[in-house]
């Protein structure tokens, strides 16, 4: 299974990385903290799940949903918003967003979240062992 996080904040990015890794279960991960880097990643790879920050510089994670939505739309999309912010969680959700997450409360759900989804997909999570790939930008 390959696992796409893109998140402006690296002390929660490398949180949810390691929630990832320590599940122990076959996942390539991928991160990035910015938007370019994140466009680049996503024309080289095809991601089964996306893990997005919707408060990334520039303001530009809508529109980044959006574009994930329509050109990757086998990938799982977790958007990951602040609690309070209701109008944030219902754009997400009208935009495609498959999983609303509060990005400071409930990242530890992440993992098991994401092997429900893969179930529900029927996404393969192969043969490979758990690798990590440190892409930030």
């Amino acid at each position: 299974m390959t696992v796409l996080i893109i998140e402006s904040s690296v002390l929660i990015s490398g949180r949810i990385k390691n929630l990832l890794v320590e599940k122990g279960e076959n996942k390539t991960i991928y991160q990035s903290i910015g938007y370019k880097k994140a466009v680049l990643l996503l024309d080289e790879i095809d991601p089964d799940v996306v893990l997005l920050d919707m408060y990334m510089p520039g303001n530009m994670s809508i529109n980044l949903l959006k574009n994930i939505k329509e050109n990757k739309a086998n990938s799982i999309i977790m958007a990951l918003v602040n609690r309070e912010d209701h109008d944030k969680q219902i754009k997400c959700r009208s935009v495609g967003a498959d999983l609303v997450l509060d990005k400071y409360h409930e990242f530890e759900e992440i993992p098991g979240l994401i092997d429900s989804k893969a179930n529900e997909r029927n996404i393969n999570p192969g043969n490979e062992k758990p690798k990590f790939n440190p892409e930030f930008a």
